[in-house]
């Protein structure tokens, strides 16, 4: 939908529900990432929003109406994984 950035790779694992995404901030470009999800079709038990962003300098929010999760990443890091896993998921899984 958008990237705050420069998209690098995402990736969809269909057998466990699980998308990836990581993105590289860019000087100058300014706002959320937003990630359409269909969680009622993929996620009917709930699912979880991770990101390798330290703790506590970014945050994420649902829109079930429009299927929207927005992302405001740490704006002093320069890469960011966001993982959208399964509720429950466990550890998040390798990344390439």
């Amino acid at each position: 939908r958008a990237v705050a950035g420069k998209l690098v790779w995402y990736d969809w694992v269909a057998s466990e529900k699980v998308f990836l995404l990581y993105y590289r901030q860019l000087p100058g470009v300014a706002g959320p990432t937003e990630i359409a999800l269909p969680a009622s079709r993929h996620y009917p038990g709930g699912f979880e929003v991770r990101s390798s962003d330290r703790d506590g300098t970014w945050s994420w929010s649902f829109d079930a109406d429009r299927e929207i999760v927005t992302i405001e990443a740490d704006p002093d890091a320069r890469d960011h994984l966001i993982s959208v896993l399964p509720a429950g998921f466990g550890p998040p899984p390798a990344t390439p």
